[in-house]
C-alpha cells in the first residue's frame, strides 16, 4: 500500500515534469522566430564584383595564366572558363597552336588544348617544343587512334608507347589514391545492385605508356594475363623534363566532373596547392510542403491518408531524422498547391506548423516556382502571394527553385520588385555554369545529385565536385511523391533510396560545412568576388586574399607536408595531405613541416 507522503511525492513529481515540459515548449515557441528568415540578409558583393577571367590582366600570379587552344563555348572550353572563374586563373582562347605560339607577351603556365582543334601531324612536331618549360599540359581529350599513328611526335608528348587496341571492353574502371579526394574509387559491378548502377563507358582505346608516366585511373579488363601496371589508362600523366603532360582517355573532361580532375591535375604538379573553394553542402526538398488536397484518391488507395496527413504525419518525421543523422540542413521550396485551374484553394492551417519546424531544424524556407499546369511565374506568384497573405506571413523568401526554363522568368519578377530573391536552384541546362551570377543580383546554384539516384557516374561527379568546390546540392523531388506514376515513387521505396544513398554518399564528405541554400549564396558570393596571392617561402605559404567580406574558404593540397599552424584564419585536416583553411583575415600565413 502506498502511503500518503509517497503519494504525494510521486504527483509532486509528475507535475514537476509537466511544468518543466510545458515550460519547454512555451519557451521554444517563444524564442523560435518562425517568421523571420535568419539566412535572408543583405546581400554585399553582387556580379559585378565578381573576379572576370577574361580579362587582359599584366600582372597575372605565377601558375595562374592558362591558354586554351579551342573556344570557350565548346565543351571542354566550357569546363576550362568555369575552372579558371573558380580557381582565379586568367584564361586566353586562340583557334589554334600556331596562333599562340606567334604571341610574343604571352607564356602559358597552363596550356589547355581542345583536341577538335589539334592537328596530329603538325602539332606533334610544335609540341615538342615544350621539352623541359616549367609549364603543365592538358589534353581534354584524345584523337582517334588512327590519327594517333600517324603522328609518332604527339604519341612521345602524351607517353604512348604504342596502341595495342582500337578498342577494348572493359569490366569496370579503379581510381588511385590521393587524385580526387574521398579516396581510391572501384567502379566495378560485382553485384546486380552495382549493375544497375553502372553507367560509365566500358569501351576505350587501349595505350601501351612509356617509363615517364605515371597513371591515376584505370580501366579494367577480366584477362587472367594482365597485370595492374598493363591495364589500359583512363588518366595519366607524362613528364618532359620540367613540364606535365596530362592526357584523358575519354570525355571526363568535357563535362562537370572535368573540374576535379583539373585541380587534381595542378596538386599532380606542384609540392603544394591552394586555392578557393565555396565550403557550402546543400539539399533541396523541391515542392514540399504544399497546403491543398489533391490527388486524394490515390493518396488514400496507396497511403491510407489523405495528402495533408501524407505530408505531416509520414514524410516530416522521415524528413526530421535525415536531417538529423546526416547533418544536412533542410531547404523546403515550398508551393502552396500544384494545381491552380482547378479552383481547389490552399488552406493556411498547417503553414506555422513547418514554418516553426524547420526553424528549429535549421532549415530555410524557399519558395517553388513550379507547377503542374503550365501556370506562368508571375500567375504563380501572385496567387501565392494571396496565400501568404492569408496566412498572415511576412516569411522573407530569398531562394527560389526554377523548373526547366524558368529563371528568366523569376529574375523579371525579382527585378519588378514583387519578391526578394537572392539565388536561384535549379535543374536547368541553360545555365551553362554549376555555380553563376544570373543578374546582376541573383545567383544560381545548379543541382548536382538527384537524391534517389547515385550511379557510378554520380559517385566520380560527386568526388570531382568535392575536390574542385567544396560544393553539392542534392535535389529531394517531392513532387513524384505527392503524385506518383509508379510504385518506385511511393514514399516508402523513395524514402528507403533517400535515407540509403544520402547517409552514405556524403558521409564521406562530412568535413565540409551543411548549409542552407540563402547560406550557401552568401559564400558563393564571396567566392566570386575574392581574388588572392600565395608565395611559397621555403616551409610557409603567404596568403593575400583581396575583396573578402567574412570568412572565406581554401584547399590545401601538399606532398608529404603538414600544417605545423596558420594564423590570420584556422584549419582542419580533411585527410591525408589535405586541408580546409578558413581565411579570417586578409593576410595569412601557413606553417608547413615535413
Amino acid at each position: 500500500m502506498v502511503s500518503r507522503r509517497k503519494l504525494f511525492s510521486m504527483v509532486l513529481m509528475m507535475a514537476v515534469v509537466l511544468v518543466l515540459f510545458l515550460f519547454t515548449q512555451v519557451y521554444r515557441n517563444a524564442v523560435n522566430d518562425y517568421d523571420t528568415n535568419e539566412y535572408a540578409k543583405e546581400v554585399i558583393f553582387q556580379q559585378t564584383d565578381a573576379f572576370e577571367v577574361l580579362e587582359e590582366k599584366e600582372d597575372v600570379p605565377e601558375g595562374r595564366q592558362v591558354v586554351l587552344i579551342g573556344n570557350e563555348t565548346g565543351e571542354f572550353g566550357n569546363i576550362v572558363l568555369q575552372w579558371c572563374t573558380y580557381s582565379k586563373r586568367s584564361l586566353r582562347c586562340f583557334s589554334d597552336l600556331t596562333d599562340y605560339l606567334s604571341q610574343e607577351n604571352i607564356d602559358a603556365d597552363i596550356l589547355c588544348i581542345d583536341p577538335e582543334y589539334l592537328s596530329c601531324t603538325e602539332d606533334g612536331k610544335r609540341l615538342e617544343a615544350f621539352y623541359d618549360q616549367n609549364m603543365v599540359v592538358i589534353f581534354g581529350g584524345l584523337p582517334d587512334t588512327e590519327e594517333l599513328g600517324q603522328s609518332p611526335e604527339l604519341c612521345e608528348v602524351l607517353g604512348i608507347k604504342k596502341i595495342q587496341k582500337d578498342s577494348v571492353e572493359l569490366a569496370g574502371l579503379y581510381m588511385y589514391q590521393d587524385f580526387l579526394l574521398g579516396g581510391e574509387a572501384l567502379y566495378l559491378a560485382k553485384t546486380e545492385e552495382e549493375a544497375a548502377r553502372q553507367d560509365l563507358n566500358l569501351s576505350i582505346p587501349w595505350y601501351e605508356l612509356g617509363g615517364r608516366t605515371k597513371k591515376y585511373m584505370i580501366g579494367l579488363i577480366e584477362a587472367e594475363n594482365v597485370k595492374r601496371e598493363e591495364q589500359p589508362a583512363i588518366v595519366w600523366r607524362n613528364t618532359l623534363g620540367s613540364t606535365r603532360v596530362f592526357a584523358v582517355n575519354g570525355n571526363y573532361l568535357c563535362e562537370e566532373t572535368g573540374l576535379g580532375f583539373l585541380d587534381a591535375m595542378m596538386s599532380e604538379s606542384y609540392s603544394s596547392v591552394l586555392y578557393p573553394i565555396v565550403n557550402a553542402q546543400n539539399l533541396s526538398i523541391v515542392d514540399y510542403p504544399s497546403f491543398v488536397s489533391e490527388n486524394e484518391e490515390v493518396l488514400q488507395e496507396i497511403y491510407s491518408n489523405n495528402h495533408r496527413m501524407l505530408l505531416q504525419n509520414i514524410i516530416w518525421p522521415s524528413l526530421i531524422s535525415l536531417s538529423e543523422q546526416s547533418g544536412f540542413k533542410m531547404t523546403c521550396f515550398l508551393t502552396p498547391q500544384f494545381l491552380y485551374s482547378d479552383n481547389n484553394m490552399p488552406q493556411t492551417d498547417d503553414f506555422t506548423f513547418y514554418l516553426r519546424q524547420i526553424k528549429e531544424q535549421q532549415g530555410e524556407v524557399g519558395w517553388s516556382a513550379g507547377g503542374k499546369d503550365g501556370i506562368s511565374v508571375e500567375d504563380k506568384w501572385s496567387q501565392d502571394k494571396k496565400f501568404f497573405e492569408d496566412a498572415k506571413s511576412a516569411y522573407i523568401y530569398s531562394a527560389a527553385f526554377a523548373a526547366r526554363g524558368q529563371t528568366d522568368e523569376i529574375i523579371e519578377l525579382n527585378d519588378s520588385g514583387e519578391v526578394a530573391i537572392q539565388t536561384i536552384v535549379g535543374e536547368g541546362e541553360e545555365e551553362k555554369f554549376l555555380l553563376s551570377f544570373v543578374s546582376e543580383n541573383v545567383t544560381y546554384q545548379r543541382i548536382t545529385h538527384r537524391a534517389a539516384s547515385y550511379n557510378f557516374s554520380d559517385d566520380l561527379r560527386n568526388r570531382s565536385l568535392q575536390t574542385a568546390l567544396g560544393y553539392t546540392n542534392i535535389l529531394l523531388d517531392m513532387e513524384c511523391v505527392s503524385w506518383p506514376e509508379s510504385t518506385e515513387e511511393y514514399w516508402e521505396n523513395y524514402s528507403r533510396k533517400v535515407l540509403g544513398n544520402i547517409g552514405t554518399r556524403w558521409k564521406t564528405f562530412s568535413y565540409f560545412d551543411r548549409t542552407a541554400i540563402t547560406e550557401s549564396d552568401s559564400r558563393l558570393r564571396n567566392f566570386f568576388a575574392l581574388d588572392y596571392e600565395d608565395e611559397y617561402i621555403d616551409n610557409s605559404i603567404n596568403l593575400k586574399v583581396k575583396n573578402r567580406e567574412g570568412i572565406v574558404y581554401f584547399l590545401l593540397r601538399t606532398h608529404d607536408k603538414k600544417i605545423n599552424s596558420v594564423s590570420g584564419g584556422d584549419f582542419s585536416k580533411i585527410e591525408e595531405d589535405a586541408y580546409i583553411i578558413s581565411a579570417r583575415e586578409d593576410e595569412v600565413e601557413i606553417s608547413l613541416t615535413n
